[in-house]
């Protein structure tokens, strides 16, 4: 996560594009592996403290 978020950052696009490459691909694969049992309640803190 810290990894794409970073490249997110990284990457030179304007503010709104790089909105939208977080709301399009990286909310959407989160969403997917909080569906696999087994996430703890730290990792999901930590996501919501780096998004």
């Amino acid at each position: 996560l810290e990894d794409t978020l970073e490249r997110i950052r990284k990457a030179p696009l304007k503010p709104a594009q790089k909105l939208a490459t977080v709301r399009d691909y990286l909310i959407p694969s989160l969403e997917y592996r909080l569906g696999v049992p087994g996430i703890s309640r730290k990792l999901l803190e930590s996501v919501d403290g780096a998004i």
